[in-house]
């Protein structure tokens, strides 16, 4: 299984993925993979310790740290997020006066997303200000929007409730207690790369242009809707550490990010976006950043959880990262449990 495993790494990275990072654990068996370059100008090889921005996959983190306070009884998720919010936000940003933090986590808020084709900002204000006054999707409650705006409002009540930023909060509830070194937030915490960030490169140009390539600071790096850097072994610790070793959550905050709610939203539990989806009861996030693309799914039946990413994004990228994910999902789970949109 594992040369198998190597030669779907290489073929994809031969057919133009820069490189490719995986792990895989289970009971009584974890494994790292690795293929193609972490620098191509410099020819340097992608290895198992190298670092990948992890997109949207944050979200995973940033939602356990509001589950955390949940359980301690420091917030509700029926709690109205205005309670938390500072009130020129509340204000300001279209539902979030009525928006309960459950709501935020799940999706199910209506409020407008600040990542649409006309954002251009660089901050989590501009993202803030770009989002202001813009009609909601929906009443909250009342239907499913994917919104990045939802996290960047999380990540103000994580700030209002502990007097801390939450990169800090994650790094000290969940990253120090589980010992991932090889994880931090971007421009945040430069010295958690210390070379060892891959470069990213977009392939999203005109053609016979050469790819954009992502170095190690990036504007909105520190974005808490997608601002993670880590490998792919720590991704795979913390899922596991999550949902079998039970490190992270009481049982009662982990049914609540796990189970959808029933009402509004059939896609995710808090704290989770598309968990309960297509992938017969995985339980995860993928994430799609300029130069990076990722994935970290857990899978009950078989207590299997794999993480995935590569530094290539745009063209041909997506459509090999989703036929070699769903060709490594086969080879470690079964052609029943194939990738399905």
């Amino acid at each position: 299984m594992t040369s198998a495993i190597q030669e779907l790494l290489d073929e994809s990275v031969s057919a133009g993925l820069p490189g490719v990072s995986l792990a895989v654990r289970s009971r009584g068996r974890a494994a790292n993979f690795a293929s193609g370059l972490a620098d191509s100008g410099l020819a340097i090889p992608l290895t198992s310790r190298h670092l990948g921005r992890i997109a949207s996959c944050s979200k995973l983190y940033l939602g356990a740290v509001v589950l955390q306070l949940s359980q301690e009884g420091r917030i509700g998720l029926a709690d109205r997020a205005a309670r938390f919010l500072p009130p020129e936000v509340a204000e300001s940003i279209e539902n979030a006066d009525q928006a309960t933090i459950r709501q935020l986590l799940n999706h199910s808020s209506g409020i407008y997303d600040y990542n649409d084709s006309e954002f251009t900002g660089t901050t989590t204000s501009e993202a803030l200000r770009h989002a202001s006054g813009k009609k909601p999707y929906f009443p909250s409650g009342q239907g499913y929007m994917y919104s990045n705006t939802n996290s960047i409002l999380l990540a103000a009540i994580v700030q209002q409730v502990t007097g801390q930023p939450y990169y800090a909060e994650i790094r000290r509830r969940i990253l120090a207690p589980l010992g991932l070194a090889e994880t931090g937030v971007a421009n945040f915490e430069p010295e958690v790369a210390g070379g060892s960030l891959a470069k990213g490169y977009d392939f999203d140009v005109p053609a016979g242009a050469d790819p954009v390539v992502i170095g190690d600071q990036v504007p909105d790096g520190g974005f808490p809707d997608g601002g993670i850097l880590a490998s792919a072994r720590d991704m795979v610790q913390f899922l596991f550490e999550l949902f079998v070793d039970k490190a992270v959550l009481s049982d009662a905050a982990l049914r609540q990010m796990t189970v959808p709610d029933g009402g509004a939203t059939m896609e995710a539990g808090a704290g989770l976006h598309a968990f309960v989806q297509a992938r017969r009861g995985a339980l995860g996030h993928d994430g799609l950043i300029s130069g990076f693309q990722a994935a970290m799914y857990y899978y009950p039946e078989s207590e299997t959880a794999i993480a995935m990413w590569t530094n290539g994004s745009g063209g041909r990228c997506e459509a090999l990262w989703e036929d070699l994910w769903t060709r490594v999902e086969t080879v470690f789970l079964g052609a029943a449990v194939g990738r399905t949109t």
